[in-house]
């Protein structure tokens, strides 16, 4: 039998925890940035006017775990800023950098992108590896600039159902597949519920193999299949698991020719 999968497009960020120091504070966080803005204008002491803040357009703040960024928005002439492997969370202060053409983000611990929306000068953006960050987020950003390269990769989010079955979101669709082949454990559990299932899917012991729980179930037809789809969906709608929008079926040919890598189709 084919995966089935449920009528549900929910994504986060996927977590990649990059640290190997202490995350710095706010204060911290400050200094360091001050320290590489004086670096960049190799003025290691004095007064940093307005004068002298405007003069840097490029900011490398690579692996620093810096979890504020405040210290940045007087940077107004800023195009280029280098912001990964660091600890931030967000990015308050950022949206006042209008200039900005290129930030760097990556692997950060990032859940909250708001302002950057403001940045329409943006040409390339790097979200990959937070945590937190989901497709909605995302696609938000992308609808909001739309002439800029954004690249993230949010982690799937995993949906188990009352069998146990786990589901994922899979790219170019809006469905979650379940990871794994209906098992005989779950069609089980079905057939236990409904006197009149077939029993074929029972008789599989040709060659002497013997199936266990977790062995896909065999001797199913397409039938058989819509009507367990079918029979979950009411369960689960009835038990509150999933909501009244939501249901499982079987992929269509094009959802399961890009699940399984051969790129979108056409089908039904």
């Amino acid at each position: 039998m084919r995966h089935f999968l449920l009528i549900c497009a929910v994504v986060m960020g996927q977590s990649v925890l990059a640290a190997d120091k202490k995350p710095l504070t706010k204060e911290e966080s400050a200094k360091v940035i001050e320290a590489a803005i004086r670096g960049r204008l190799r003025q290691p002491a004095g007064e940093l006017t307005k004068a002298d803040l405007g003069k840097v357009t490029y900011l490398n703040l690579y692996r620093n775990q810096l979890t504020d960024v405040k210290e940045l928005e007087n940077l107004n002439q800023l195009k280029v800023l280098y912001l990964d492997r660091n600890q931030l969370t967000d990015v308050k202060g950022l949206e006042k950098l209008t200039k900005l053409e290129v930030l760097v983000l990556t692997s950060n611990q990032l859940t909250d992108v708001s302002g950057l929306e403001k940045l329409t000068q943006l040409d390339v953006l790097e979200l990959n590896d937070n945590p937190g960050l989901t497709k909605v987020q995302i696609d938000h950003l992308q609808k909001a600039l739309p002439n800029c390269k954004i690249s993230s990769n949010p982690k799937p989010k995993t949906f188990t159902n009352t069998l146990g079955m786990p589901f994922v979101s899979v790219s170019g669709t809006k469905v979650q597949f379940c990871i794994w082949e209906t098992r005989v454990k779950d069609y089980a559990a079905y057939a236990a519920a409904n006197a009149r299932v077939n029993e074929s899917w029972k008789n599989f012991g040709h060659g002497g193999f013997k199936q266990v729980d977790t062995h896909p179930v065999v001797n199913v037809n397409w039938d058989d299949a819509q009507a367990f789809c079918a029979w979950l969906t009411k369960k689960e709608l009835a038990e509150g698991k999933i909501k009244v929008e939501q249901k499982y079926r079987l992929p269509t040919d094009a959802e399961w020719s890009v699940a399984v890598g051969l790129g979108k189709e056409i089908g039904n």
